[in-house]
């Protein structure tokens, strides 16, 4: 079962193993948040509350030099080709396209105001997909 969670205006879905993580996660930061007491922060540092995700121990957000640090760190320690944290996001929209999802549930996925801004990004010629598409029209057809 897909398990759905807020986002300000969109519901996100997550698989059970990434809704498992996540709460796992949220389960260790409300440790972190007891452990902290008062010196711990529901704003991130930033002066607004929210259900921060990515967050030190303290509460405070993680700074993106920070994050880009240990996401390198991580990437070395898993014997992956190095990309940018923001290809993870590239990654992501690329490898549900490729598993079929369609373009616009990646399009609202990503947060992008239209399909076509998506489109226009992650839709270059794919000769598999095009033959694939080719088949399935002829055998609809009859052919």
């Amino acid at each position: 079962m897909i398990s759905p969670m807020w986002v300000n205006a969109w519901i996100v879905r997550f698989d059970p193993g990434t809704a498992q993580a996540l709460k796992a996660w949220k389960a260790q930061q409300a440790s972190e948040r007891l452990a902290f007491g008062p010196a711990w922060t529901a704003m991130g540092g930033v002066r607004v509350e929210e259900a921060w995700v990515v967050t030190e121990p303290n509460g405070f957000i993680i700074h993106p030099d920070t994050l880009l640090r240990r996401w390198m760190a991580l990437v070395k320690q898993a014997g992956v080709t190095p990309i940018p944290l923001h290809g993870a996001r590239h990654t992501h929209a690329m490898l549900s396209l490729g598993a079929g999802v369609r373009l616009d549930v990646v399009s609202r996925q990503l947060g992008h105001s239209s399909v076509a801004i998506t489109a226009d990004v992650y839709g270059h010629d794919d000769q598999e997909a095009a033959v694939e598409a080719a088949e399935r029209l002829g055998e609809m057809l009859g052919g």
